[in-house]
């Protein structure tokens, strides 16, 4: 398959009948990637130039500046960014410091471009230099800014670069609502933590994935970190008290137990009983630090844990999607976020 068709279909990375991967991309994926795009070097410039066809700009010839990134991007990820700069740059993440292979962005004034904020773009490499493909020579390392008055803006590819099956920038838009909108960054700040806490317990599968992203999504608000329950003090001891039969059920047995140990995580976990039982298991002790849970590795095992111990991943292999929220929830006919919960579960199942 030549890389100007995976770059326009982006095929999938898995599909309803595979498995999700067990293994992430290796941390070298940034390696991986400028041994890829360095085999290019000495490929011409070619286009975009009047009188040539736009697939002369997709390595055969030569390329350009945003269709070598782009189509590195899909030789390794199998999905790049949109080989126009402007485009692209609305793709990739911001970074707080550049690292080698995220995407340098040129920012200057081209009259041959009046509308284009960024002219340029290329990997970079250092503070110095970029590996690209600039007019009107080839694919090689520049020195930048090459242009009098360009400001180089870096940004990364991390959104596209699969992690467990799922791609960043195809989650976000997946968790979103109209008035609430995930961001890429938002998602990888928290599936590489879930995914690898199924995989330690061994449920990982492509539908427990899905019940594992639409729950935490319905759990905790979009930017989906780890929260505890936002309740008053009073109200969660009214709530799950030990005096309560709900606090009873929960193994709430001291006073203030309901506010200690109230929602908790990305699963929300609630009650005495479920933050010991997390706390045995992981070795963290949760019951004189109940908040504790809200780190990342903690707040994982929690989500992945409760999925084994209510038998989850087999309500989602059969597809039974109310349930899952029952299980999470409560066992009631309608349980809280259920419409939002499917509708995510909808939108994940959509991605290619």
């Amino acid at each position: 398959m030549s890389i100007l068709i995976a770059q326009q279909q982006a095929f999938a990375y898995f599909t309803r009948n595979k498995p999700v991967p067990l293994d992430p991309p290796g941390d070298d994926w940034r390696q991986q990637l400028l041994e890829r795009a360095q085999l290019e070097i000495g490929k011409p410039y070619a286009g975009p130039i009047i009188g040539e066809p736009d697939h002369f700009r997709w390595g055969n010839p030569g390329w350009d500046c945003s269709s070598y990134v782009s189509g590195m991007a899909a030789a390794e990820f199998g999905r790049g960014t949109t080989a126009y700069t402007d485009d692209a740059w609305n793709q990739c993440l911001d970074v707080a410091a550049p690292q080698i292979m995220d995407v340098a962005f040129y920012e200057y004034h081209d009259p041959s471009q009046p509308n284009t904020r960024f002219p340029h773009m290329g990997f970079w490499l250092n503070d110095r230099q970029t590996l690209d493909c600039r007019f009107p020579r080839s694919v090689g390392c520049g020195i930048h800014p090459h242009v009098n008055g360009a400001i180089v803006r870096v940004r990364s590819l991390e959104g596209f670069r699969p992690v467990y099956g799922w791609r960043a920038n195809q989650v976000a838009p997946a968790l979103s609502l109209p008035e609430a909108a995930t961001r890429p960054a938002h998602v990888l700040g928290m599936w590489p933590h879930v995914a690898d806490a199924l995989v330690q317990l061994g449920i990982m599968d492509y539908w427990t994935s899905v019940a594992a992203l639409a729950t935490v999504r319905t759990e905790v608000y979009y930017h989906l970190q780890p929260v505890r329950e936002g309740i008053t003090e009073a109200k969660a001891n009214a709530d799950y008290g030990p005096g309560t039969t709900r606090g009873q059920q929960l193994g709430n047995t001291q006073p203030g137990d309901g506010w200690r140990f109230r929602g908790g995580g990305w699963i929300q976990q609630t009650g005495r009983n479920n933050y010991a039982r997390l706390a045995s298991f992981t070795g963290v002790d949760l019951l004189s630090d109940p908040d504790r849970i809200l780190e990342p590795a903690i707040s994982a095992m929690g989500v992945a844990l409760y999925f084994r111990d209510n038998g989850i991943p087999a309500l989602a292999n059969a597809g039974r999607w109310t349930d899952v929220r029952r299980a999470v929830n409560g066992w009631v006919p309608v349980p809280n976020g259920l419409s939002h919960f499917l509708g995510y579960v909808d939108r994940l199942r959509a991605i290619p």
